[in-house]
């Protein structure tokens, strides 16, 4: 088995007296892989990768990179870098700017600063774009734009909060594979955040990489939808995602209300069959 790059241990994360956001959970991210994180909106996806990436701090647990505890180091220094669901651009700032900003406070001199992003933007199809502004963009560019941001910091982990939410779903399936050939090329560890089912499905029903289904209440419970389930998931899809190996059961109560992530569970490669042909 693959060594692991990213482990949590009994992680939890609570916001002033609310319920848990992150109640108990462990997980295990080998390294150099392309992990999902699936899940309902509200479950606690995007809590648990800014506790990874240090935006956040765990109330409980821990969280090691590699073999090193990282708990009490601050964001900069953990080696990560995250995409956002909504990008983050400087609007003031040009493509060639927003890029190299990691750079520039790193303090990296110019002429290294313009190679490695030059070398970025040709990676990610983005020459001709570099004295753009975000608002004279289209299309795919702004994530195109944030997955260089990310990149061009040499990250040793790679976080991805649903960043193709805001596409149609040819533009949606064309950067999805991007993605996939980027990681496949870079070798980077990539933790990948969606609530949608059919991204994780490549082409042909295949799985292109490990899954993780958090299986936790919403924020807004749909209770009496059309599927007949609270956590949003229609009842033929949700079917479909029954683990093969169950990792762990997060918190005492998984069905309260508003538990935000109860079940998480590994889908193995071999169910990309039974999910193509339940989900078409």
């Amino acid at each position: 088995m693959a060594e692991a790059h990213v482990r949590l241990v009994r992680l939890s994360k609570r916001f002033a007296a609310g319920s848990p956001a992150v109640d108990d959970v462990s997980l295990e991210v080998p390294k150099g892989s392309f992990t999902t994180l699936l899940g309902p909106s509200g479950c606690g996806k995007t809590t648990l990768l800014r506790l990874i990436a240090g935006l956040y701090e765990a109330d409980a647990g821990d969280i090691y990179l590699s073999t090193r505890r990282v708990n009490q180091l601050p964001a900069h220094r953990r080696g990560t870098a995250m995409v956002f669901q909504e990008y983050a651009l400087f609007p003031h700032m040009s493509v060639e700017e927003n890029v190299g900003y990691g750079l520039r406070l790193a303090g990296v001199k110019k002429a290294e600063m313009r190679r490695r992003v030059s070398a970025t933007l040709r990676m990610l199809s983005l020459e001709g774009f570099e004295r753009r502004l975000p608002g004279q963009l289209s299309g795919g560019q702004p994530q195109r734009v944030a997955i260089a941001r990310s990149l061009v910091v040499d990250p040793e982990l790679l976080l991805l909060d649903e960043p193709l939410s805001n596409l149609d779903a040819k533009l949606r399936l064309s950067i999805r594979e991007e993605i996939h050939s980027l990681q496949r090329r870079l070798g980077i560890t990539t933790l990948y955040v969606t609530h949608d089912q059919q991204e994780v499905l490549g082409e042909g029903g295949i799985v292109p990489s490990l899954v993780e289904v958090l299986d936790g209440a919403p924020e807004t419970p749909k209770r009496g939808d059309a599927g007949g389930h609270e956590d949003g998931y229609p009842a033929d899809d949700r079917s479909s995602l029954q683990p093969s190996k169950q990792l762990v059961r997060s918190g005492k109560n998984p069905r309260h209300e508003h538990t935000s992530i109860t079940d998480l569970a590994l889908l193995d490669r071999r169910l990309g069959p039974a999910l193509s042909s339940t989900l078409n």
